[in-house]
C-alpha cells in the first residue's frame, strides 16, 4: 500500500446475530506496480461458517498476479 492513498483494508460488521456478515474490503497496487489498482471484497457469513464470498470490483491486470485463497483449520464436509 501506498501513502497519501486511500489503500487500505477496511471492514464492516452488517446484521444481528445470528446473521452477521463480515466484510473486509482492499484498495491496494501491486507491489512495485502502484499503477496496477486492486479493488475486491472477502465476506464471510455467521450462519454460513463454510462459506466464503470473493467480489472483485477492479482488478487492472485482470487478476494475472493475483493469489486468492483460505489458510487456516478448514475441514469440508461431502455427503
Amino acid at each position: 500500500m501506498y501513502e497519501n492513498t486511500s489503500q487500505g483494508i477496511y471492514y464492516q460488521t452488517i446484521g444481528n446475530n445470528p446473521n452477521r456478515t463480515l466484510i473486509f474490503e482492499y484498495y491496494c497496487s501491486h507491489y512495485l506496480a502502484p499503477h496496477e489498482y486492486y479493488h475486491f471484497q472477502i465476506v464471510f457469513f455467521e450462519n454460513k461458517p463454510n462459506i466464503v464470498q470473493y467480489k472483485y470490483y477492479d482488478i487492472s491486470d485482470k487478476g494475472s498476479n493475483c493469489t486468492v485463497g483460505v489458510q487456516g483449520n478448514f475441514q469440508s464436509k461431502c455427503q
